[in-house]
């Protein structure tokens, strides 16, 4: 409800007493997924509303951030003049990939996608799904309503923490780096 103005304003309202049980671990890869995409629904969407859904069970917790913003892949793929969603699809997920470089760094969709057990975005009629279970996908679909859609899901009991996952992709210096050694 109301004007949405700090990222984590979504978390604190929608997710933060549902996951107030859980391991502090768990808590703080939320706190960093929900601000990481809220924020960019904030900064990049232009959209006029912005609905979270949130399900929970005992092995894991879902959440959903809708929007009726232009479409992060057409954004991208209009910003950098790719030839196609896909390349945009592609160009997004190896992170470091903005449209306003002087305030982002490109990496928290990047970051986030890598933290959940599964992740996926949907818009402009496509689909981007990641998993720790299989690879990447991109696929099609007919219905194409406007803005973007992230779902993502963690299990209630990982073990694995956010600094887990920065350390993966850093470099000695503390860099970012796609390349997993």
């Amino acid at each position: 409800q109301g004007e949405l103005e700090i990222d984590t304003h979504a978390f604190d309202l929608c997710l933060s007493k549902q996951i107030s049980h859980l391991s502090e671990n768990v808590q703080h890869i939320w706190a960093y997924a929900m601000s990481e995409m809220v924020n960019n629904v904030i900064d990049h969407s232009n959209a006029e509303q912005m609905l979270v859904v949130v399900e929970q069970n005992y092995m894991q917790t879902y959440v959903a951030i809708i929007d009726d913003g232009v479409g992060i892949f057409e954004k991208i793929k209009n910003h950098f003049s790719l030839p196609n969603l896909d390349e945009a699809i592609c160009e997004l997920f190896k992170g470091k990939l903005t449209t306003d470089a002087d305030n982002h760094s490109g990496e928290g969709i990047f970051f986030t996608s890598k933290m959940m057990d599964n992740f996926l975005i949907s818009s402009s009629g496509k689909i981007f799904t990641t998993s720790k279970y299989n690879n990447d996908n991109i696929f099609d679909f007919d219905e194409c309503p406007t803005g973007t859609c992230v779902c993502m899901s963690l299990s209630n009991f990982t073990q694995k923490t956010a600094r887990d996952v920065f350390d993966i992709y850093s470099d000695v210096d503390g860099g970012f780096t796609t390349t997993r050694i």
